[in-house]
């Protein structure tokens, strides 16, 4: 039942590359519980490109008023897309979703009416499915800590919040090239507090890695985020700091060591044994495990896929 029907949704879908789960995302939006909604796609491919031609050939099945297709002239990343949606929308409330990621029927009309209800959250997150596991919210109010450790690591398409809330922010900076919703959510949470749904309504998919940045570029990437937040950072206390830069760098570390970038991965290793060496090493066997979970899980998304070819 819609609680707060008046008012409208704007959930915006950046698309690059990926258009194979595009028209699932879509469609989980149109088939929502909750009808006052509109649909901005926004497509970050470059033009002329596969990926540019597919998605204008998915978007020609839709002709709904609730739909916005808008092209960029050339790619951009996925947050001056985001970006570009929030601009074009007209919803009083604003969410996000990946094209590989798909909503729940519910989704959308539980998180409405959770904002409606309690007053003292700006924004709201739901539980999610995620390689085919149930990942249960926990935490509410100021989640800035989580998120500089990686102990709490959203995904976009979780999320909701009121539009004057996200203009106040002034939206996702668009020099992130990857931890855009990491960067959203530190300046959202200088202001405000976020609440969650316990129940899964969002299920996000598996992909491939396949806009994933790597070696220098991944360095340059924990540099630019570090520094963004120095001041953020530079407030907390010693221990904090330390589980801070060892959590991104442990990360940093077996990506080097999956891309075979070895001298990057050898120098990562020196530099944080000398800084923080315990804590170096207990972020690296946890991140050892998580990733092989990763990798396991991406192994038999791509044995799925052959035996379905």
């Amino acid at each position: 039942m819609e609680v707060a029907g008046k008012l409208r949704v704007s959930v915006i879908i950046p698309t690059y590359n990926r258009p194979t789960h595009l028209k699932r995302a879509i469609d989980s939006v149109l088939n929502q519980t909750y009808s006052n909604i509109e649909i901005i796609i926004v497509d970050d491919n470059n033009p002329k490109t596969e990926a540019r031609k597919q998605t204008e050939i998915i978007m020609q099945d839709y002709n709904s008023e609730k739909m916005i297709y808008i092209k960029h002239e050339k790619n951009k990343n996925g947050a001056a897309a985001r970006n570009t949606g929030i601009k074009q929308s007209t919803g009083e409330i604003i969410c996000f979703l990946d094209d590989d990621d798909y909503y729940l029927p519910e989704k959308i009309e539980k998180q409405v009416n959770f904002l409606i209800k309690t007053e003292n959250y700006q924004g709201v997150y739901c539980g999610r499915i995620q390689n085919g596991k149930y990942v249960k919210p926990k935490k509410s109010g100021d989640l800035t800590l989580d998120i500089l450790t990686l102990k709490f690591t959203p995904t976009t398409p979780s999320l909701m919040f009121y539009k004057n809330v996200v203009e106040e922010i002034g939206g996702f900076n668009e020099s992130f090239k990857r931890h855009q919703d990491f960067e959203f959510l530190l300046k959202f949470f200088q202001k405000f507090k976020l609440g969650f749904i316990e129940e899964a309504l969002v299920v996000i998919g598996v992909n491939m890695g396949e806009n994933a940045l790597h070696g220098k570029e991944l360095e340059q990437l924990k540099s630019n985020f570090f520094n963004s937040f120095r001041n953020v950072i530079n407030n907390l206390d010693k221990k904090d700091r330390k589980n801070i830069y060892c959590s991104h760098y442990s990360q940093v570390f077996w990506d080097h060591i999956d891309e075979l970038f070895l001298f990057l991965a050898i120098r990562i290793l020196i530099v944080n044994l000398i800084k923080y060496p315990l804590t170096f090493m207990k972020y690296n066997i946890e991140y050892l495990v998580k990733y092989f979970i990763t990798k396991i899980s991406r192994l038999i998304s791509k044995n799925e896929k052959k035996i379905r070819c």
